[in-house]
């Protein structure tokens, strides 16, 4: 695969606060925060034209050189476009290991509990991404948690939980589009 610039990857790197290096971080770490934030900015890259294969090789070389959640999480996501699932939320789960408080891999792994129905699971997971200081999409959390609620019947817990995601990401289509079939529903029953 063709080298790609980086450039299009800064929004999505200042939103994670990817790769921030510690005040008086050793001069000899500095090349390889650098490099990592290279190969992960190609990999997702890829992952985003669809090049799966070659977005797990640059996830990889990422960790090899600066092991970091969003690599892991974006490792973990682009196993979940391959259908391996149970792969995905062990990437997610070592996340977690080098970063506890980014929320990504909490709302992954959610999402991989739910393909497998195990809904108490998810639903710890998820409240755990909606408490993680590190996070910029909680829209998805609650969205995705409002799925689990009204797979159990929990219709006003879901209708909370797609109202929350509305309100943070008021253009967040499937949030706002389960919360008027939800409202259909109700006006329906």
């Amino acid at each position: 695969m063709r080298r790609v610039r980086c450039a299009a990857i800064v929004p999505l790197l200042v939103c994670f606060g990817l790769f921030v290096s510690a005040p008086g971080a050793s001069a000899q770490l500095k090349p390889l925060v650098e490099r990592a934030r290279r190969e992960f900015a190609i990999g997702y890259t890829a992952h985003m034209m669809g090049d799966l294969k070659a977005a797990k090789a640059y996830y990889r070389a990422s960790i090899s050189s600066q092991p970091t959640a969003e690599a892991y999480t974006f490792l973990g996501w682009a196993y979940s476009h391959t259908s391996l699932i149970d792969r995905a939320g062990l990437e997610c789960k070592r996340a977690i290991l080098v970063d506890a408080t980014f929320g990504n891999p909490y709302n992954d792994i959610g999402v991989y509990l739910i393909e497998r129905r195990r809904h108490e699971q998810a639903i710890l997971y998820l409240k755990a991404a909606l408490r993680a200081k590190r996070y910029c999409c909680f829209q998805y959390a609650h969205f995705n948690l409002g799925r689990v609620y009204l797979m159990q019947g929990k219709i006003d817990a879901a209708m909370r939980q797609f109202r929350s995601a509305v309100k943070i990401a008021p253009d967040y289509l499937p949030a706002v589009e389960a919360l008027e079939a939800v409202r259909r529903h109700l006006k329906g029953s």
